[in-house]
């Protein structure tokens, strides 16, 4: 029944839309700040003191005709794991992933 509902509303023109998937990244304490130098867009992963045990990685979507995954390197807690889209490229994305060192 609901399959069916669904497949009327996109018959008549209904635009339908899906929740987002939800992402399995850990979470944790480290944060992702995004920026700008000059024209070129990045993001950077950073922790706060006292997670120097911790690991994590940035990730960023950049978009010139498809969207490229682009991964910043994986550092501990202590460091600023960074990237930056190539140039003419625009970042419609931006996560880290993290977790407990172990």
């Amino acid at each position: 029944m609901k399959r069916t509902i669904l497949l009327a509303g996109a018959m008549i023109g209904l635009s339908l839309t899906c929740p987002a998937p939800v992402a399995a990244d850990p979470v944790g304490p480290c944060y992702v700040l995004t920026f700008s130098v000059d024209e070129r867009q990045g993001a950077r992963s950073i922790c706060p003191p006292g997670t120097w045990r911790h690991w994590h990685q940035v990730h960023v979507h950049c978009t010139f005709i498809a969207s490229v995954p682009t991964h910043g390197p994986m550092v501990g807690g202590t460091s600023v794991s960074e990237v930056i889209c190539p140039d003419n490229q625009m970042r419609t994305r931006a996560w880290n992933t993290q977790g407990p060192d172990e």
